[in-house]
């Protein structure tokens, strides 16, 4: 997984959840969403104008990414990527990260 080519991180996740769900959802899947999650943070780090923070709201303190102005505009990659594992949401990566840098870029 080459994290400047989001197409290569959406294949690898893809390839990560297929052979997850094939071995019947068994083992610990926090490790590979915690991996994609930075994966892609570092991603749009280097290719946006958001930058690594911790942040804290109502829910609680999260890793995230975000503009120069706290709370103008946040990313929390952790949320991206459980959010779309629990689902079994596959194929979305290059979409969803490529309409954020965009966005931001």
């Amino acid at each position: 997984m080459a994290v400047d080519d989001i197409g290569s991180v959406g294949s690898a996740y893809d390839r990560a959840y297929a052979e997850w769900a094939a071995a019947r959802r068994r083992g610990d899947h926090d490790a590979i969403v915690e991996r994609f999650a930075i994966g892609i943070g570092e991603h749009l780090a280097r290719h946006t104008d958001l930058r690594w923070r911790i942040v804290t709201d109502v829910f609680g303190t999260d890793l995230a990414l975000a503009d120069e102005r706290d709370g103008d505009f946040v990313v929390v990659p952790g949320n991206l990527v459980a959010a779309r594992w629990m689902r079994g949401e596959t194929g979305w990566i290059p979409g969803v990260v490529g309409h954020l840098v965009r966005l931001r870029g």
